[in-house]
């Protein structure tokens, strides 16, 4: 019943089904140091992340939203939810082109569905007004955790009334701040990844890959061309512990690039099995 939590990797393109429409396109997970309880998840300090980060940035690709699991069933997310939704956004807000910073980290939750044991993807975002609130520390959660409520203001401070239905309200319901998003996937998802396999074992995990892992992963494709051969997001993370992380980023760009990559750097990748 541990909860779990990973960061969302890929980019951002047009979506031609909506006018001015963004598209969130999803490429790898990268679990972080946490551990989980029934309720919840706490993430680690990450010495690694600068890393994974790194790599990412030579596949060209950048750090979109996370992924959670939940086994809340009374509302789409909990007042404390959306406030940590909000702080993400703010955090990693992008740059647009006419100067100011947009919001466009998305929010996957995984939680059951029905009674049969299967489980479900939500995704959503916040509303800017949602995120601003919670920037200039505006908002809290009510005593009976279903409700959000305005911060008390400290002495000589003024703080802004929240209008519900056209009436001052001090505790507030927080759905209104919740913006749903579709998603789907592409019928053949190859045509469209840069990462072309996710065949070995993620990390942080309870199962840690080893020397035998990789040697397994280099046997299972040995016939494939040099970077795609490469092109697995958790493979190209572990052989940092083997290699300097330049040498890793020159071959996350040519995976990006579709370009073959040096045999010395083959076969230096291939003897570490």
């Amino acid at each position: 019943m541990e909860q779990r939590v990973a960061w969302l990797y890929g980019y951002y393109s047009e979506d031609p089904n909506y006018p001015e429409g963004v598209r969130v396109n999803i490429e790898a997970l990268y679990d972080p140091p946490q551990f989980g309880e029934m309720n919840g998840f706490h993430i680690l300090q990450d010495d690694q992340e600068v890393f994974v980060d790194m790599i990412a940035a030579n596949l060209g690709l950048m750090k979109v939203g996370w992924i959670y699991t939940s086994l809340n069933h009374e509302s789409f997310l909990t007042p404390k939810e959306i406030k940590e939704i909000a702080s993400m956004q703010e955090k990693f807000a992008v740059n647009h082109p006419e100067g100011v910073k947009v919001p466009k980290f998305v929010t996957i939750v995984c939680k059951p569905k029905g009674d049969g044991g299967e489980s479900g993807l939500d995704c959503y975002m916040v509303s800017d007004q949602c995120q601003a609130l919670e920037r200039d520390n505006m908002l809290e959660v009510s005593d009976d955790h279903t409700k959000l409520m305005a911060r008390q203001p400290d002495e000589n401070e003024m703080v802004p009334t929240i209008v519900q239905e056209g009436k001052p309200v001090k505790q507030f319901d927080p759905e209104f701040f919740i913006v749903t998003l579709p998603n789907g996937m592409p019928k053949n998802a190859k045509e469209y990844s840069i990462l072309k396999n996710y065949d070995f074992l993620a990390a942080n995990r309870q199962m840690k890959p080893n020397k035998n892992d990789v040697k397994n992963y280099i046997r299972a494709h040995k016939s494939d061309n040099s970077y795609e051969k490469f092109a697995n997001f958790n493979f190209l993370l572990y052989i940092i512990k083997e290699l300097d992380i330049d040498t890793v980023c020159v071959i996350a760009e040519k995976i990006a690039k579709e370009e073959q990559i040096d045999d010395f750097l083959v076969e230096l990748v291939e003897n570490l099995g």
